[in-house]
């Protein structure tokens, strides 16, 4: 047997056996007959053999532990991904909210002070706000000639359909529809479009907004728009918005533009290639009415 078996860990564990083994008997000067030698090595295969099913063992129960430590940390990652999402909707959320009560705020301090108590005209715009929300204005919606009521809401729901079919836009099937104001010359009244939720209602709007930054120059001209209801308190300050982007227009400021961020106008400086097309230009006119 060369030195390095010897040195190995399972020899040693063998030899110590041996010694073991020797020191349990008493003390003999003749040599380990082949029998008592066998029963050695066999005693201690059986040793090494059930150490190794331990280890097996082991070895089994620490890799489903570890599976199952593997499934819980993806489980927990998976939960702050979402935790993660919804924290930013809140947030966004959180900072909208923030706009519109800046927006009430703003136009609380317009409300006049002479009748000494503003709350009841305030709870009135809001409750208007609320049932706005449900609301999204037509503008540019051809209008039928039936005569019969039935008819005519029948021939703008299909007008109204096909107008934004080329956006890959659909109605819900419940919605309803009011045409506001007095018919004059040849332009068709907006159409109000009455939906059951404010959630479908803000949907609408923003497709079709999208639906309409997606267009070419080469497509077909949409001759309708689509815009949030407002309260007469908001068309109001619209109005009051582009009375003053004209005066400052003819006092030499050209450079100058309507936003709205978050339903809110302002004037604010165009970018340097900002320019007004027909959509554009369209689509400001019809916001002040």
């Amino acid at each position: 047997m060369s030195s390095d078996n010897l040195n190995s860990p399972v020899v040693s564990d063998q030899q110590r056996l041996l010694r073991s083994a020797k020191s349990s008997v008493p003390p003999s000067t003749t040599p380990l007959s082949s029998e008592e030698f066998n029963r050695v090595i066999s005693a201690m295969r059986k040793t090494q053999n059930a150490t190794l099913a331990q280890c097996k063992a082991l070895s089994l129960s620490f890799n489903k532990k570890f599976c199952e430590l593997q499934a819980s940390v993806d489980s927990l990652a998976s939960q702050i991904v979402d935790v993660r999402a919804d924290n930013t909707s809140l947030r966004n959320e959180l900072s909208t909210l923030n706009n519109r009560i800046g927006v009430i705020e703003s136009d609380v301090g317009k409300l006049p002070s002479s009748s000494g108590d503003n709350i009841p005209q305030l709870l009135q715009e809001l409750s208007e706000r609320e049932k706005c929300s449900f609301n999204a204005i037509v503008h540019g919606l051809i209008e039928s000639s039936a005569t019969i009521p039935t008819e005519r809401l029948s021939d703008d729901l299909q007008h109204l359909s096909e107008s934004i079919l080329p956006l890959a836009m659909s109605l819900p099937s419940d919605v309803k529809m009011i045409r506001l104001g007095r018919t004059i010359g040849k332009n068709p009244r907006p159409l109000k479009v009455i939906f059951s939720s404010k959630i479908t209602s803000q949907q609408f709007i923003k497709d079709f907004v999208t639906g309409m930054r997606s267009r070419t120059t080469t497509d077909p001209p949409l001759l309708v728009s689509v815009v949030r209801d407002r309260t007469l308190m908001e068309r109001q300050q619209v109005r009051q918005v582009y009375a003053d982007l004209e005066q400052r227009r003819k006092n030499g400021e050209n450079n100058i533009v309507v936003r709205h961020f978050n339903g809110v106008p302002s004037i604010v400086q165009a970018n340097k290639d900002f320019q007004l097309n027909h959509t554009t230009h369209r689509h400001v006119t019809l916001a002040k009415n």
